[in-house]
């Protein structure tokens, strides 16, 4: 099995290859593949992809907001940031709900794991930075909540 990281259109994927004749078996993101390969004179040629496991419908992705029915104390608006690399799984969160101190606000996979991203203290989301799918970086903001008065 040899391992790459590609990038297609803009998106990191960490793939595996297993190759038995003329039949690929390819991890990509968690999910394998199986694709049936030709070849035309030295190079192998994807002929069609045999069997594909069926991926879960990913959850409708938000747009990046930030509308509210209220003026924002700018000076108590903090930027939750990506600790660690990764790809969002799923945003736990919409713009206008109010979250307590450790609640579970985005879920990043790293290194073929889940990672929980908690909110720091209390307050309102404003702006939701993060989309499923979407791959951050360590700092990439993620999020805006309003502190509340009570922090």
């Amino acid at each position: 099995m040899e391992k790459y990281n590609l990038k297609i259109d803009g998106n990191d994927y960490e793939v595996e290859i297993n190759i038995d004749q003329n039949i690929a078996e390819v991890l990509v993101n968690g999910k394998w593949y199986k694709v049936e390969i030709e070849k035309k004179g030295d190079k192998p040629v994807v002929n069609k992809i045999i069997k594909q496991e069926t991926p879960k419908q990913a959850p409708q992705a938000p747009k990046p907001v930030d509308v509210v029915s209220k003026p924002i104390d700018k000076d108590a608006l903090e930027v939750v940031k990506s600790p660690l690399p990764g790809n969002i799984i799923d945003v736990l969160v919409s713009v206008g709900e109010t979250v307590k101190k450790d609640d579970i606000i985005i879920v990043i996979e790293a290194m073929k794991m889940e990672n929980n991203i908690i909110a720091t203290s209390d307050g309102i989301v404003r702006a939701i930075l993060a989309t499923p799918g979407k791959t951050v970086m360590v700092g990439d903001p993620l999020l805006k909540i309003e502190k509340t008065k009570s922090n």
